[in-house]
């Protein structure tokens, strides 16, 4: 790795560790540190692997107590934070032209147990029920949306707004995932608890939000690893618009 490569590398690392203070502000120290072990555990190995980023972490530490703290840390609490009968009452512009579209929407109860039981563990959020109309006539069937927004004073009405936005931009939801689950390996992940899952879910996302944000300073990444940075063509100033792949490429190296 030349000169270039390491001061692009360094930027990126002091770039991480900013973002992961920032996030973990308001934990004691010992949490502080997990969240950083963590993001940077993921972005370094590209992938959602306790035991690996365990081997990644430089510590005085051997590996199995590395792991055993990481698999500790994410099964903490409060880490991450019928449909016949409802009515539809609320009406939102479509998705296409002339089109209305009639929503409804409840709390529900979804089980996170493994298996049914009438003590089984349970998540409430919120089911958005949408039926299309097009010219007065109803098309097509209902299609369904779950869920659960972190602000307590929004509306019925805006949280459905929210979520339609959302579902409108599907497809590049998708390149997204399937970005994540190629670059950093997201259905590798192996947890027994449906906390620690979810834990780990938060760090994942974390890291991705991080690594979409270093797109705001693509031009340094590019003086470093201008052969991983592509640009188009037909205009080598100008970046491909969805670049996270070779970014990820950039962080991992």
């Amino acid at each position: 790795m030349n000169e270039q490569q390491n001061q692009t590398r360094c930027f990126i690392q002091a770039k991480l560790s900013d973002f992961s203070n920032r996030i973990s502000q308001g934990y004691h120290k010992p949490v502080r540190g997990f969240f950083k072990d963590m993001l940077m555990g993921i972005c370094g190995t590209g992938e959602p692997s306790l035991h690996n980023i365990a081997k990644f972490i430089q510590d005085d530490t051997s590996t199995k107590k590395t792991s055993e703290r990481l698999y500790r840390n994410i099964r903490r609490d409060n880490l991450a934070e019928e449909v016949e009968k409802m009515k539809f009452e609320y009406k939102l512009p479509g998705l296409r032209k002339d089109e209305v579209l009639h929503c409804a929407t409840r709390r529900i109860g979804v089980r996170t147990d493994d298996h049914p039981s009438k003590k089984s563990n349970s998540v409430e959020i919120s089911l958005i029920v949408v039926r299309k109309f097009r010219k007065g006539s109803r098309e097509g069937k209902d299609f369904y949306l779950l869920c659960d927004f972190d602000d307590p004073n929004m509306s019925e009405k805006e949280a459905i707004a929210r979520a339609i936005d959302t579902y409108r931009r599907r497809w590049a939801v998708e390149e997204v995932h399937r970005q994540v689950k190629q670059s950093m390996k997201w259905e590798g992940m192996r947890l027994k608890s449906y906390r620690g899952m979810k834990n780990l879910n938060a760090f994942m996302a974390l890291a991705i939000y991080f690594i979409y944000k270093l797109k705001d300073h693509i031009h340094i990444l590019a003086v470093g690893f201008p052969k991983l940075i592509i640009y188009k063509k037909a205009d080598r100033y100008k970046v491909m618009e969805f670049c996270y792949y070779r970014i990820c490429d950039v962080v991992g190296t």
